[in-house]
């Protein structure tokens, strides 16, 4: 039995939006105009980038150097990623969101020094 059977659109969307809030990797997701739909805090955390300064947004406009518009466009999936903004260090995972056979927007993982500091100790020790 699904554990959501018998609830409504919105609380399945609200489930789903809390549990993208609560991951402990920055989200973001770009609809298929490019535009920024949502981030979450660990997004913030990792990149700097505030929610104001990117969602309803397109991406290309406030983050022109973003490989995401890339994926929507290719709808290839874009695996361990490398990438500096100023000082801050990441690496970012990206796939396309496919619904009905359209792909109707992408998802960027970002993770941060924490995984990076882990992937350190396992090469070097």
């Amino acid at each position: 039995m699904d554990f959501m059977e018998g609830q409504t659109t919105e609380k399945q969307l609200d489930w789903l939006v809390a549990t993208l809030q609560a991951i402990h990797d920055g989200v973001l997701v770009i609809d298929k105009n490019e535009v920024v739909r949502m981030i979450n805090p660990e997004y913030t955390k990792i990149t700097g980038v505030a929610p104001e300064n990117i969602v309803g947004k397109r991406l290309r406009d406030v983050r022109p150097k973003a490989l995401l518009v890339e994926t929507l466009k290719d709808r290839k999936e874009r695996v361990g990623i490398y990438r500096k903004e100023g000082v801050t260090e990441y690496v970012v995972d990206m796939a396309p969101i496919i619904l009905n056979g359209e792909t109707v927007g992408t998802v960027s993982i970002c993770k941060g020094e924490h995984f990076l500091r882990i992937v350190i100790k396992i090469i070097y020790y």
